[in-house]
């Protein structure tokens, strides 16, 4: 076993996310989390506890966990892209998980410091080939 892919989608009561959790015999998951996973307007509560739910079943495989935040703002949903990633940052303290956040490294809302998210992303959500590199470097930069 080494590094395991995880599907889900959508995050929320996902039959999917159950199956795969409990099938990927993986030292390391990496879990990414984006704007498909925050644009059906769950609440952060029901976001919380099927976010926690992957980690804790990937965890129980025997594996550790690397969340990767992806996206950007949307303006047409009530709590912000922002609000949700706070909840990730707790989930990975809370679980000793690994987390980069692409939001915020290229600048996915407001008050980031981080690159241009037009450079890295071909829509604005999707990696261009420069920022699958770039999620590449810093994954190798964190797992090793």
């Amino acid at each position: 076993p080494g590094i395991g892919a995880f599907l889900h989608w959508p995050v929320a009561g996902s039959t999917v996310t159950q199956t795969c959790s409990n099938s990927i015999p993986a030292k390391l998951s990496v879990v990414e989390i984006g704007a498909n996973d925050y644009g059906h307007n769950i609440t952060q509560s029901e976001f919380r506890d099927a976010v926690q739910g992957m980690i804790t079943a990937l965890k129980n495989a025997g594996g550790d966990v690397l969340i990767l935040v992806a996206g950007l703002i949307r303006t047409t949903q009530t709590t912000t892209w922002k609000d949700y990633v706070d909840v990730l940052y707790d989930l990975a303290k809370t679980n000793n998980c690994a987390l980069i956040d692409f939001s915020k490294l290229w600048g996915g809302y407001p008050g980031c410091e981080g690159g241009n998210i037009r450079n890295m992303t071909v829509d604005g959500i999707h990696p261009s080939p420069v920022g699958h590199a770039d999620i590449a470097k810093w994954i190798l930069k964190v797992i090793s």
